[in-house]
């Protein structure tokens, strides 16, 4: 695990870490750093959902594939972008579960909260990103495109 403050931006932090096996335990000690990292001014508003949408995603990995995955945190002064790379190539299904059920909630869960989500495909498994913005955020923070090509 690495935490890499980069010191010619304002506020900008990367947190990544490759996981050989995300276990049950994991979720919590990744929530306990990015609690830390996020005490910055102005993510206060944020930090619950960041903590919610990074559990969910590292649940799945548990849940879904055989556990290794490549988590990274970009916290920039626009909000916080989440990157799961998993090797399963089964993609995540948005269902709506009956009240009874105790899972299938957290994709739609996930949707919600999050500014914008997405998942890309790759040739061996693919890449879950969820991003939660701090504010009013420029088209270019949550994709790269500017507001002319949306």
């Amino acid at each position: 695990m690495a935490v890499d403050t980069d010191p010619g931006l304002r506020f900008h932090q990367r947190y990544s870490c490759r996981l050989s096996r995300v276990e049950e335990r994991t979720p919590a000690e990744v929530r306990r750093l990015l609690r830390v990292l996020l005490s910055a001014p102005g993510f206060a508003r944020i930090v619950d959902d960041v903590l919610f949408v990074t559990t969910e995603l590292l649940t799945n990995v548990w849940k879904h594939t055989d556990g290794r995955c490549h988590l990274t945190v970009l916290i920039d002064p626009h909000g916080v972008h989440i990157h799961v790379r998993d090797y399963s190539t089964d993609l995540p299904v948005q269902v709506i579960a009956d009240d009874d059920e105790e899972s299938g909630r957290g994709v739609v869960a996930v949707d919600r909260c999050a500014t914008s989500f997405q998942v890309t495909e790759i040739p061996d498994g693919k890449i879950v990103t969820a991003f939660l913005a701090v504010g009013p955020v420029p088209a270019t923070a949550v994709d790269g495109r500017t507001d002319g090509e949306r």
